[in-house]
């Protein structure tokens, strides 16, 4: 506990310092973390700016947006295409500029976790009614069981229901078509804020993109094929800080690589710079009467500049 406090007074000290020495700092965070009183200490305690995104349930109204008002479009670092629309809205006690986003890949997707879901759920309700007539089960006991499947997430809303309990115990359901194109609405979409009015839409966007960086290391310090950080094989606390302590490096000697690799002015993301190292391989050659041989496996031309990046031939 005492040393949650020193780090707080620690975190908290560091956070005033750069509100002095910087000129504008903009917090970045997510849906979790909405609340007016939340966004009024960023602005007024610490004087930062605020990008964050809004909880659907909260702004439906927005999905009503027509996709052709979204004419703004950017292109992410893997080549996916996003567009947007932007309007200012009365939120969280002040004025803010809302940003909707709507990808055909991330739409894709939703539509096929909701139908596959929906479509599992509608099986699962269809067994349980054909068990019904030699089960034993109580009517709570069955409404337990329907509404674990009929409510999952992903598809809460779209199986309409009802148990009789007429003699025999029945079970009648049917899929909700009218939730369905509400949900459908919602396929693809993001919805972005700020109070820095300054900044475009598209700003916003990327600005907001910049905090999946963050979460990127978290899921390298797990990768078990990269960093490792759990499980840890070690008990004591000197031990568990001298474990973490490397594996922090190691994510810092990560970055580093990342960062020589911008520089060149090459755009690849973390995760597509480990794939091509990966596949750059070192064959050691041998003939007889001849000396041992080292050479590199044929190279793409990403993987040449990489070689050249990193000097690697220098330890052939």
């Amino acid at each position: 506990m005492e040393s949650l406090k020193i780090t707080i007074v620690s975190l908290t000290q560091v956070f005033s310092l750069f509100s002095k020495k910087c000129k504008k700092i903009t917090l970045v965070f997510d849906k979790g973390n909405d609340s007016k009183n939340n966004i009024n200490n960023i602005n007024k305690k610490l004087s930062f700016f605020a990008v964050g995104s809004l909880k659907p349930s909260e702004h439906k109204e927005l999905f009503d947006i027509p996709l052709e008002e979204f004419k703004e479009e950017y292109e992410t670092s893997e080549g996916k295409k996003v567009f947007l629309t932007s309007k200012l809205m009365d939120i969280y006690g002040g004025k803010k500029k809302v940003v909707i986003t709507y990808s055909n890949e991330l739409a894709y997707k939703n539509k096929i976790r909701v139908d596959k879901t929906l479509n599992k759920a509608l099986n699962q309700l269809k067994n349980i009614q054909g068990k019904l007539k030699n089960s034993r089960w109580t009517r709570d006991e069955l409404l337990i069981k329907v509404s674990k499947i009929a409510d999952k997430q992903w598809i809460k809303g779209l199986i309409e229901y009802e148990i009789k309990d007429d003699k025999l115990l029945s079970l009648i359901f049917k899929e909700n078509y009218s939730v369905y194109d509400k949900i459908r609405k919602t396929f693809g979409k993001n919805i972005l804020f700020t109070d820095d009015m300054s900044l475009k839409a598209i700003d916003v966007l990327k600005i907001y993109s910049e905090k999946n960086i963050i979460e990127e290391q978290f899921k390298t310090l797990k990768n078990p094929y990269v960093i490792s950080f759990t499980p840890m094989w070690c008990w004591t606390d000197k031990m568990i800080r001298v474990h973490a302590f490397t594996c922090v490096m190691a994510l810092l000697f990560i970055r580093i690589i990342v960062k020589k690799v911008k520089d060149s002015e090459m755009d690849l993301s973390q995760g597509q710079i480990f794939e091509q190292l990966k596949k750059i391989k070192l064959v050691l050659t041998y003939m007889s009467g001849s000396s041992v041989g080292y050479k590199l496996t044929r190279l793409n031309d990403t993987q040449r500049k990489l070689v050249e990046i990193f000097n690697l031939r220098e330890f052939m």
